[in-house]
């Protein structure tokens, strides 16, 4: 049973609980935009696997989208911000 919330442009059921906070909660990770282990589960077997000649990657792919999606949000700290 989902707990009762105000109502409101949502409608009656609280959209936070206790439960779904634990649950994509951002602890713990360097930036907020980093993906989670669960995250990065779904997201690790769409991507194409390093390629066997070459130069090794020097960055895990996991830490690649870190990147980008953090760039995408945008740095609020940045030269921006000033």
């Amino acid at each position: 049973m989902i707990p009762r919330g105000r109502s409101g442009r949502f409608g009656r059921y609280a959209m936070w609980t206790p439960a779904t906070r634990r649950q994509h909660g951002r602890t713990g990770l360097q930036h907020e935009t980093d993906l989670t282990d669960a995250e990065w589960r779904l997201v690790e077997p769409l991507l194409p696997e390093p390629p066997g000649t070459g130069r090794p990657l020097a960055w895990s792919l996991r830490e690649i989208l870190n990147a980008i999606f953090y760039v995408l949000r945008g740095d609020p700290m940045g030269p921006a911000a000033n």
